[in-house]
């Protein structure tokens, strides 16, 4: 009896359908394309989908870096400029141009397979071995080292004692270039690093007065002391008593007997060959007759005092000076703020919150690459302290034993996550260097 009362109900709605004169939902009109047979996929092949994307070995490096060179390498040349901005107060980095063009192009190997096909950069890792795992990347390969440093220091000498004194000075200041962009992988290197800056910045020094002295023909006062400055520059003995056997000539021949007399004994006290042994005691006899100077200089030998990179007059103890933060040379107050004249890098006075590579060079850097050996026995967990914990004298207990190397090298990554403070140190002289189409790696 149900299916009766359904039957008729269904029955009347369509009656009632058939009365209405819309087309309902009008499917007859959709207009399809022909049918196009579809390949079947066969069923023991597989979907090729393809690999996610994986970040740029550039990228990676310059993430897991805090260093310059690493940088330059990676081809960021802006960021390897705001490091060495804020860590060594480095100001001019046109002298630094050829030298990040090297690091890019040294740390990439190209690889032309048709000749039809582009180019294939491939990244070379820094020390680099068959064991190391595919996964894990290194840190880019650099091609200065510390000992280049070391054959350029040896030639600037052989150029000093020859007597090619613009050639030595151009191989004491590449030095001076080139240590911010090296990386230094133990404490003895970093020490080694320490001496030759100063070094290096001594002998710019003492060279660029004697070159000098050498313009000045009609002021014979200048060149004296010019030449008394020279010998109190830190020289090696043989180069000191070619500086002492110079100015005692000199100062003799200008009539200041006194002075004479000071750098005979000097010279005598460094043991000097015969020759100058024999011209010393000369001296020094015909000075005692009378011990006086003809002309007054202003250079007093017995009290300690260093020499004005600038203006080159002395800064006696106790004086007030300013110094470069990257070559370590003094200057007068009066030159705070400009170019240092000594690595014609940063500026005379500048605050630099890290010297990165001067003090400690990165000490162990490659453990900035692989946190699976950290320095520091505190794992990664210092990562993650607030600002503020490094202004706490809190003693960390890694392997370093040194409290304040590894405030440093902590501090050093926090640096590297800051990326405000980097881009609030881009200057003039930055943007200028980089406007160059020359300087950019999509330049080579």
């Amino acid at each position: 009896m149900f299916d009766q009362q359904r039957s008729k109900a269904g029955q009347r709605s369509i009656n009632m359908f058939k009365g209405n004169e819309e087309g309902g939902w009008d499917l007859e009109d959709l207009e399809l394309p022909p049918e196009v047979e579809t390949p079947r996929v066969n069923a023991r092949s597989s979907v090729f989908v393809a690999p996610t994307p994986g970040m740029p070995v550039n990228q990676i490096w310059t993430q897991r870096s805090s260093l310059a060179a690493d940088h330059a390498a990676a081809g960021n040349f802006d960021t390897a400029m705001r490091l060495l901005s804020r860590q060594l107060g480095i100001r001019n980095f046109a002298p630094l141009k050829s030298m990040f063009l090297d690091l890019h192009t040294g740390s990439h190997s190209y690889l032309r397979a048709f000749s039809s096909a582009p180019v294939v950069s491939l990244a070379v890792e820094r020390g680099w071995s068959e064991s190391a795992s595919p996964n894990v990347r290194g840190p880019p390969a650099l091609v200065f080292n510390f000992s280049q440093l070391d054959e350029k220091l040896k030639a600037g000498y052989k150029g000093t004692t020859d007597g090619k004194f613009t050639e030595a000075l151009r191989l004491f200041l590449s030095i001076l270039h080139t240590i911010p962009l090296i990386v230094v992988e133990s404490r003895r290197e970093v020490d080694e690093v320490k001496e030759l800056i100063i070094i290096a910045k001594e002998y710019v020094l003492g060279l660029q007065m004697e070159l000098k002295r050498r313009e000045l023909k009609d002021n014979p006062v200048r060149q004296q002391e010019f030449a008394a400055y020279f010998t109190h520059c830190n020289l090696q003995m043989p180069h000191l008593r070619l500086a002492l056997r110079n100015a005692m000539t000199i100062c003799f021949k200008a009539k200041n007997l006194a002075t004479a007399a000071n750098f005979a004994r000097r010279l005598l006290e460094t043991n000097p060959n015969e020759n100058h042994s024999k011209a010393a005691r000369q001296v020094l006899q015909s000075s005692e007759r009378n011990m006086t100077d003809a002309s007054q200089l202003n250079y007093d030998f017995r009290n300690p005092f260093v020499t004005c990179g600038a203006t080159y007059v002395p800064i006696y103890r106790g004086q007030k000076d300013v110094s470069c933060p990257s070559c370590t040379t003094r200057f007068v107050p009066t030159q705070e703020g400009q170019l240092c004249t000594i690595c014609v890098l940063a500026v005379i006075g500048a605050d630099a919150s890290v010297e990165a590579l001067r003090s400690i060079g990165k000490i162990l850097g490659k453990t900035n690459w692989n946190f699976d050996i950290d320095p520091c026995s505190r794992g990664n967990s210092w990562l993650d302290q607030p600002t503020d914990y490094y202004a706490n004298n809190v003693t960390c207990d890694c392997s370093f034993n040194n409290n304040t190397i590894c405030h440093v090298i902590h501090l050093l990554e926090r640096i590297r996550s800051d990326e405000v403070a980097l881009n609030a140190m881009e200057t003039e002289s930055q943007r200028a260097v980089l406007g160059s189409s020359n300087f950019m790696p999509n330049g080579l």
